[in-house]
């Protein structure tokens, strides 16, 4: 028991109380408090943390419910705030002001660790109590000892985008201006990967977030977190993109990207490593084009690229056979239209003959 204090691993530190406990030989800080009380309960709660012998217990049958400060000791939400750095103006530990975020930190052996940065105050505090327990640190530092209790955000809020840098022109991550579209890019393990260009950039946006899905990246990167929301007015077309023909080059008259007609034929070819590969040929251009979509999947090059996003199914085939059909009866029709020309011109020229 400390002669100052009268508590056990209780001592005075200048205007304060530090509270330390001798765990297998080493001495461990648990923080300094604003009274006596306060740095000796939380003394007795690191006596049972480390399973150390009960009879070093400061209050052995717990704070008695007749103290004055009952009610605000044993509830450390009630706790008034812990005094921090003067310097430290987020009040919270742990926690700094950096540019416009905030930036959490902690020292683990003797050396700081960058936690990252974050919109809110809040958040770097979170992230740093996940720091304390995960490095075994002592509870007492905690911003939020019994856990954080999450308030209740309007949808409005919720559906606001995330802030991107103020470089970005566009509003969306991954997604910048190229010419008159917009393309989409990724950062994986290092290096940037192209998802390709697009008409708009809600389409590039797309693509980035089903580039961090497909790359187990941390899903706080994707620029539509609940999805595109149904309500979107571009939400059929830019969820179906199967019925949405790509632009392909002015120079390229099959209709699907990747292939080429070759005298009565069709050629599928693919550009690997800056270099073009040749898949084969084909007696129709949809058969060439489902080649090239194996292709752009076997290469895993962007799935951008691919004729059929969605797969190629029986109704595309059907839709293409009913065009096929109208193109027939249309013609049927023309013939029977020209028939019928011949054979009044033929009735004329019989009756000019009798006169």
């Amino acid at each position: 028991m400390s002669p100052s204090t009268g508590y056990t691993g209780v001592f005075k530190n200048r205007q304060r109380f530090a509270a330390q406990i001798r765990v297998a030989g080493k001495i461990k800080s648990l923080g300094t408090y604003d009274t006596t009380k306060e740095a000796a309960l939380v003394f007795d709660r690191a006596v049972i943390q480390y399973k150390l012998p009960k009879n070093k217990l400061n209050f052995p049958n717990g704070l008695p419910t007749d103290d004055p400060n009952y009610d605000t000791l044993t509830n450390p939400e009630n706790f008034k705030r812990r005094k921090l750095a003067a310097t430290n103006t987020t009040g919270f530990t742990g926690v700094s002001k950096n540019g416009s975020r905030f930036l959490a930190r902690i020292t683990v052996d003797h050396k700081q660790q960058s936690l990252g940065r974050f919109d809110t105050p809040e958040e770097a505090a979170l992230a740093y109590d996940r720091a304390v327990i995960r490095f075994k640190k002592s509870r007492a530092s905690l911003n939020y000892p019994n856990g954080h209790k999450k308030q209740k955000t309007s949808r409005k809020k919720k559906s606001q985008a995330r802030k991107v840098r103020s470089t970005n022109t566009t509003g969306y991550t991954g997604v910048s201006k190229n010419g008159r579209r917009f393309q989409a890019k990724i950062n994986v393990h290092g290096s940037q990967k192209s998802l390709g260009t697009y008409d708009t950039k809600k389409e590039a946006a797309l693509a980035f977030d089903r580039a961090v899905i497909q790359y187990k990246l941390p899903k706080n990167k994707l620029n539509f977190p609940n999805g595109l929301s149904k309500n979107d007015k571009d939400y059929e077309k830019l969820m179906n993109p199967i019925k949405k023909k790509r632009k392909l080059s002015s120079n390229n008259t099959t209709g699907y990207t990747g292939v080429y007609k070759n005298k009565k034929r069709f050629q599928a070819l693919i550009t690997i490593d800056y270099k073009l590969k040749s898949l084969g040929t084909y007696d129709t251009p949809k058969e060439a084009a489902l080649a090239f979509d194996r292709a752009v999947i076997q290469y895993k090059r962007p799935r951008s690229k691919l004729n059929y996003p969605s797969g190629f199914t029986t109704s595309d085939e059907e839709e293409e056979e009913e065009v096929d059909e109208e193109e027939e009866e249309e013609e049927e029709e023309d013939s029977a239209a020209n028939h019928a020309e011949l054979l009044m011109v033929a009735s004329i020229m019989s009756t000019l003959n009798k006169d």
